[in-house]
């Protein structure tokens, strides 16, 4: 059995992930098939045009449907209906071609295209329930659609749905966003960063930038000012009037990892915070099984189309 990829995506980053999913699980496709072949192989794998594929597809071989769905394509994916009709074959959607591997991959020896992220992951999310806001703890209606959206992505393995997060936004554009979002509505009186201190100090400064009147107390984790390294004199020198004292509101953790947000609440310890959620959905399962029955709120937002690139806000109360 081989498997063939019908037509392939060069410029839109449609199957990004998939590319990458192939290259970690060495699954090598056999060819690219086209009605006619104008180059030798696109990315190494060789083009083979319909009278090419005739010869070589057996019955038992896997043809992936990778041309995109859309009016440009329409005749493409006519010409490969007919061609595929013709022999007999039944193509096979990425995303129901990557379900399967997930489904039998029972040692989590996939490697899927996001970090720290296995098929049991995946499993525990298409057997938990689907995003709820009413009940859902969510601090506004985009932060439920931004749950809802990315569980689809994650459930249905429908990589190619991230594109839909494309706007023209980077983590740190939607950091700032976040903690302006956050600092305006009264929630926070003070910042701890925990790590990262560059990713978040840099938005701090855009926030104070936009708002002079903005004002908060700061403090640096030792590993935070670690992290600095040489740059620390210049953010002291920026943040001189914040750093020192206490707090005179509710103070948020800043990470890059909802790991330390996440365990605190475990140990009974929740503490309010903004963080970057790397493993995207399965960092907010986790975070909502530690808080139980704890009050509170989460905050969500992607600002482009890496899906580690979930910020969350936690609210409590």
């Amino acid at each position: 059995m081989k498997i063939y990829a019908a037509g392939w995506v060069l410029q839109s980053p449609a199957l990004n992930f998939f590319k990458r999913f192939l290259h970690f699980n060495d699954i090598v496709l056999a060819g690219i098939i086209y009605p006619k072949r104008i180059p030798p192989d696109l990315e190494g794998i060789p083009v083979l045009n319909f009278e090419e594929a005739r010869e070589v597809l057996a019955r038992d071989d896997i043809v992936l449907q990778c041309a995109l769905d859309t009016e440009v394509n329409k005749p493409l994916l006519r010409s490969f209906s007919d061609f595929f009709s013709e022999l007999g074959l039944v193509t096979t959607s990425v995303a129901d071609f990557v379900n399967g591997l997930i489904s039998d991959d029972s040692g989590n020896r996939l490697r899927l295209p996001f970090a720290g992220v296995s098929s049991a992951d995946i499993k525990a999310l298409r057997q938990g329930a689907e995003p709820v806001f009413v009940d859902g703890d969510f601090f506004d209606f985009e932060s439920y659609e931004v749950a809802r959206r990315l569980d689809a992505v994650l459930r249905s393995s429908d990589w190619k749905r991230m594109l839909d997060f494309d706007h023209d936004e980077t983590l740190e554009s939607g950091l700032l966003d976040v903690i302006s979002q956050i600092h305006g509505a009264g929630f926070a009186g003070g910042y701890k960063v925990v790590d990262s201190p560059r990713l978040f100090l840099n938005a701090l400064i855009q926030m104070r930038l936009q708002d002079a009147s903005a004002s908060f107390h700061l403090e640096l984790s030792e590993a935070a000012l670690h992290e600095l390294g040489p740059r620390r004199e210049f953010y002291e020198r920026c943040f001189r009037d914040c750093l020192g004292g206490e707090s005179k509101g509710t103070t948020l953790l800043l990470s890059g990892s909802a790991d330390a947000v996440i365990e605190p609440a475990q140990a009974g310890r929740a503490q309010p915070a903004i963080c970057v959620m790397k493993r995207s959905l399965v960092d907010h399962a986790a975070l909502k099984r530690a808080l139980g029955k704890t009050a509170h709120r989460v905050l969500l937002r992607q600002p482009d189309t890496e899906l580690s690139h979930l910020i969350s806000a936690l609210i409590l109360g």
